[in-house]
């Protein structure tokens, strides 16, 4: 291939998805316009329900980042090896941070498993274990369930 073709197929893709942003976009836009045009109470309701969620779980992960992050650079802590080491208990591990509220514990133990830190079976718990941005709704509703819940989970992401 010569530097014209590369260029040419670049350009391509990146119109490609550019293609594809817009679309949705446009899509979106279509959607919410025709939900204030038909009903301006529910398009007020919607958009503040999805704005308050948005930004109550992207400000949790975050914060789970934050922390595990933060806690890596302040106390030297290097989580990697400590991974990386653990052994069998990489999977218990992963079942606990799981079971975080929100994906912050799935993000870092897909991170370490992508970069081949942690075993397939630390993955599998964690995908097992976690309830994502449920456990949310459950926390506030029902702390005492979500405790029992949560246990559940961390067992079950252990033992499988």
């Amino acid at each position: 291939m010569d530097f014209a073709n590369i260029t040419s197929n670049l350009a391509r893709q990146s119109l490609s998805c550019f293609n594809k942003d817009l679309l949705n976009l446009f899509g979106l836009t279509t959607i919410f316009t025709l939900l204030y045009l038909l009903d301006e109470k529910l398009f007020h309701i919607v958009t503040g329900t999805l704005s308050d969620a948005y930004l109550g779980v992207s400000v949790f992960v975050a914060s789970t980042l934050a922390i595990y992050y933060s806690a890596e650079k302040w106390f030297k802590a290097d989580f990697v090896a400590y991974f990386k080491d653990a052994g069998k208990m990489q999977v218990t591990i992963s079942s606990c941070l799981g079971a975080l509220p929100g994906c912050g514990g799935a993000i870092i133990v897909v991170t370490q498993y992508v970069k081949g830190n942690l075993t397939f079976g630390s993955l599998v718990a964690v995908l097992i274990s976690t309830m994502g941005d449920a456990s949310f709704l459950l926390l506030t509703q029902q702390p005492k369930m979500a405790l029992l819940v949560f246990l559940v989970s961390i067992s079950a992401g252990a033992i499988t």
